[in-house]
């Protein structure tokens, strides 16, 4: 494994738990090949479920607020 750190901001709609924080740490670390993982956590309930994670400026959305977003512009663009 590479030694960088990498910096994680997690956002849910509530706090996650410690064994939560541990799964999400754990696949980051896999995913990106890094030995430590530092995360910044982030509660916005406007999110309604789900996690936003974002990595070096990239943002993965799995919220409910997310896909509800996307199905609302695939709608709008069909009118």
């Amino acid at each position: 494994m590479k030694s960088t750190d990498l910096t994680v901001t997690v956002s849910t709609a509530v706090d996650l738990s410690s064994t939560q924080e541990k799964a999400i740490e754990k696949a980051v670390k896999a995913k990106h090949n890094v030995s430590s993982v530092t995360i910044e956590k982030v509660v916005d309930p406007k999110l309604i479920g789900g996690i936003k994670l974002t990595i070096n400026s990239v943002e993965y959305d799995g919220t409910v607020a997310g896909k509800l977003a996307k199905v609302k512009s695939q709608l709008m663009s069909q009118l």
